[in-house]
């Protein structure tokens, strides 16, 4: 399994987090399109759906997405709590 971008968890912790990809879409300033295609593509590298789907329209999570929205905060907090830590470096230990 190749690396899933950052991004891509953001998109998915937003979607859930917004309650809506059209949410998620204005939060994070991309058009839905582009919220679609970031969850799909997500789906694809994990090979699993992450969202239970009728009609077309996202219902919630499916058991997996769940796992894998929780995951993912935790991971971006990582993310997150690293850049707070590791920046700016002081500037004599710049190379």
């Amino acid at each position: 399994m190749s690396r899933i971008p950052l991004r891509r968890l953001e998109v998915l912790v937003t979607v859930v987090e917004k309650g809506s990809f059209r949410a998620c879409a204005e939060a994070l300033d991309l058009s839905p399109a582009a919220v679609s295609n970031q969850i799909q593509q997500l789906e694809q590298e994990l090979r699993a759906c992450l969202f239970v789907r009728h009609r077309g329209r996202v219902c919630g999570l499916t058991d997996y997405g769940k796992k894998a929205f929780t995951e993912a905060k935790a991971f971006l907090g990582h993310a997150d709590k690293f850049t707070a830590e590791m920046a700016p470096a002081p500037a004599r230990e710049l190379l």
